[in-house]
């Protein structure tokens, strides 16, 4: 009887452990796992970057501005399923960046994300990217 009594102890100060620790911010990693969790259950990507890692609005707007032609191409061929947005002074790691930016693209399905990861690879034309799964 012992024994069931301190195992459900230890699993209770387990629960509250890894509850505390998927709650706070971890500023041990710089990618968070929590972040992954909840990414690959609702099917999102982010970019996960410090804010001096992420480029200055004017770079990025400049980017987005140059390859216009392909990404109109690109929205035609998928229609309006997919939004492509150019947020500012947002960090995914929930930091606010002042004056920096990136790309944001809001799809309606997985496939959707697989599409665009497809094309793009890691980085939007060397910008980062998010996938938001509505």
């Amino acid at each position: 009887m012992k024994i069931v009594k301190y195992f459900f102890i230890l699993l209770i100060v387990f629960i509250i452990l890894f509850t505390a620790w998927f709650l706070l911010p971890n500023k041990y990693f710089n990618v968070p796992y929590k972040y992954h969790l909840v990414d690959e259950f609702f099917a999102n990507r982010g970019y996960y970057l410090a804010c001096d890692k992420i480029p200055s609005h004017e770079e990025v707007q400049k980017i987005v501005d140059k390859n216009k032609a392909d990404i109109d191409s690109f929205q035609k061929i998928h229609g309006e399923s997919i939004d492509l947005r150019v947020e500012v002074g947002k960090d995914y790691n929930r930091e606010i960046c002042p004056g920096k930016s990136a790309v944001k693209f809001l799809v309606y399905s997985s496939d959707q994300r697989k599409i665009i990861e497809k094309k793009y690879g890691e980085n939007f034309y060397g910008i980062p990217y998010e996938i938001i799964n509505m």
